[in-house]
């Protein structure tokens, strides 16, 4: 009664089949909610999440609002689940890179809402990293926690990008921001 009243769900009387349901009144509410869920009961995810995420290829970009919600409420659980999309978004990139860059969005949305948050322990999973100006910090934070994992990297940054640097022996001055990848680790690339 409390969500009806509150507005969270919505009663609706149907006589064609059932006589009457109940359904969300947005979709992020219910989306929210289930990541609130998920924050406070990890079994979900060996439990029913695995099982949801197998059925379907794309499964994993279905749930992408509610990792990030997660990544804002229990980094812990959104490491977790990160790393059965990732396992997901390994599978199903042979067929599509366009789907490893909208989990790598999706990786990058979780990174800032964790930060805006204040969870500290990322540890997200990110195999596939589609590299550019714009995205190299972001990253850079999860790079570390990758390199034994990282499968494909693609650089996509141009000379006149204000936010490219290049680090030149010959050049006086350092760049305001850069960014070392070690790639000694990264045995399956």
């Amino acid at each position: 009664m409390f969500a009806l009243k509150a507005g969270i769900l919505t009663h609706r009387t149907d006589t064609s089949w059932t006589g009457s349901s109940y359904s969300f009144i947005d979709k992020t509410m219910q989306e929210f909610l289930a990541a609130y869920h998920i924050a406070c009961n990890l079994p979900v995810i060996d439990d029913i999440i695995y099982f949801y995420l197998k059925r379907n290829k794309s499964s994993y970009l279905d749930i992408s609002k509610v990792f990030i919600f997660l990544c804002g409420m229990n980094i812990f659980a959104a490491n977790k689940l990160s790393g059965l999309m990732n396992e997901c978004d390994v599978a199903h990139s042979k067929c599509s890179s366009e789907d490893s860059r909208e989990f790598q969005s999706i990786i990058e949305s979780g990174i800032k809402e964790a930060a805006a948050n204040r969870q500290d322990g990322s540890g997200l999973k990110l195999s596939h990293f589609y590299i550019t100006a714009k995205n190299m910090r972001e990253l850079h934070r999860i790079w570390s926690t990758n390199t034994s994992n990282v499968l494909t990297l693609h650089f996509k940054i141009f000379v006149g990008d204000p936010e490219f640097c290049i680090l030149s022996s010959h050049g006086p001055s350092k760049p305001e921001f850069c960014y070392e990848l070690n790639l000694s680790l990264c045995h399956k690339l």
